[in-house]
């Protein structure tokens, strides 16, 4: 198994474990485990990160924050059109924001 996959559960969950605590502790979590997202390699790392996210719901939840980090990666925009397209109200304002703090600016055409 690609060790990727591994890694990118790891941070999921971790993202999903702060979720009711103060919002310091949330951004020090996410920054720490967000940047180990932004070191992997990026060869097929979409499809990486879809395995890793499977049909678990709490994993699909923060998910945004994960394909964030691949802002660069070559058809991003259109996964993230699905997770819009996918979400419900609560998701989509999620997505959108997460859009706006990245600064996610070719997304902003979605």
């Amino acid at each position: 198994m690609d060790k990727r996959i591994a890694q990118i559960r790891k941070v999921l969950d971790a993202l999903a474990r702060v979720e009711n605590s103060d919002n310091g502790t949330k951004e020090q979590v996410y920054d720490r485990e967000l940047a180990q997202v932004r070191s992997l390699d990026r060869e097929n790392i979409l499809e990486a990160v879809k395995t890793a996210i499977g049909s678990d719901r709490r994993r699909q939840k923060y998910s945004p924050f994960v394909f964030a980090e691949l802002y660069d990666v070559s058809g991003i925009e259109s996964l993230f059109v699905g997770l819009l397209r996918d979400a419900d109200s609560t998701g989509r304002a999620g997505i959108i924001q997460t859009i706006g703090l990245r600064k996610m600016h070719n997304m902003v055409s979605i």
